[in-house]
């Protein structure tokens, strides 16, 4: 399971997109990722009810505000996080977990007793 942190007003529609890169980790590592889209008008996707509750819980601009304030949650239920556009530097100093992966715009984080 993967969460997602991203600032509110993100629409990244020029550059590199980033925002729904997360959703990769559903083709490529089976995973379930609360951004997917799973609108059953309009894609042919259902969520089961732990994943409704996980997704309707742990927004990604909520997440990143917390995370920019340094009161990030615990996030029980998931094994990763990735932070799209992670917010400045103090963050680093309440991560919620161990680093994978970082670049510029996008961070990966293992959360405590998670599989990657």
């Amino acid at each position: 399971t993967v969460a997602v942190a991203s600032p509110a007003r993100s629409v990244q529609a020029g550059g590199i997109p980033l925002l729904h890169y997360p959703t990769l980790a559903v083709l490529t590592r089976n995973a379930f990722v609360p951004t997917l889209f799973a609108d059953p008008l309009q894609q042919p996707v259902l969520l089961t009810e732990n994943a409704e509750k996980l997704a309707e819980t742990d927004q990604p601009a909520a997440l990143w505000s917390a995370l920019a304030e340094g009161t990030a949650p615990p996030l029980a239920g998931y094994d990763v996080l990735m932070v799209v556009d992670p917010p400045a530097a103090p963050y680093r100093r309440t991560l919620p977990g161990e680093i994978l992966f970082e670049a510029p715009r996008l961070t990966v984080i293992r959360l405590p007793g998670g599989r990657s």
